[in-house]
């Protein structure tokens, strides 16, 4: 059975809109498929779990979307056991963004979860960090210039060679988001993104 596991972004969660709206529009149209959004609290966190579950991903094969932070999480699974990944507005050396923030705290958006950000921390994120595309094909990304968090042109020389589609305007979050969930299930099946997408 396909699934697909959607990494959220830095201080977001499972409870996150384009996570809820995936895991709608998948039992809506994709019943046959399974969703599943772990809750990714801090970088520390997020590497044990990925480590963790990486030897069941192997096998098992799932699919991933990565937004924001969760496309930094995406491009490091998919280097380690080569599954397809879409990363949406995907942060790019966010070890270098997050730095000035080193003993600063936060809270989650959507359950006030306290984080903390240390130098470990910024290890984690720079150790993740790769310009490897392996097998480029696998990458879809998509990004939108009006993205107001993130420089989209980054990104955008970073996987100049996958499948990338840039989309003018827009903002952080990916407006339009739910018209881009036919495309992404015909990517992970194989499927052309014709010249109309």
């Amino acid at each position: 059975m396909p699934k697909i596991i959607y990494l959220h972004g830095f201080l977001s969660s499972p409870q996150s809109y384009k996570a809820r709206l995936t895991k709608s529009w998948l039992a809506e149209n994709k019943s046959d498929w399974e969703f599943e959004c772990p809750y990714l609290k801090n970088p520390k966190q997020a590497i044990a779990y990925f480590n963790a579950q990486m030897p069941d991903w192997a096998i098992s094969r799932p699919f991933f979307i990565g937004s924001s932070l969760g496309g930094l999480w995406a491009h490091y699974i998919a280097e380690k056991i080569e599954v397809k990944v879409v990363l949406i507005n995907p942060s790019v050396k966010p070890h270098e963004r997050f730095a000035d923030w080193v003993g600063q705290r936060f809270k989650n958006y959507y359950n006030n979860d306290e984080v903390e950000l240390c130098q470990q921390d910024m290890a984690y994120l720079k150790a993740c960090e790769s310009n490897t595309l392996g097998n480029s094909s696998r990458y879809l990304v998509l990004l939108q210039t009006g993205d107001e968090v993130l420089d989209y042109s980054i990104a955008a020389e970073k996987y100049r060679n996958a499948q990338l589609i840039v989309e003018q305007g827009g903002d952080h979050a990916f407006k339009g988001y739910d018209k881009w969930l036919p495309k992404i299930v015909d990517f992970y099946e194989g499927l052309s993104l014709n010249s109309k997408y």
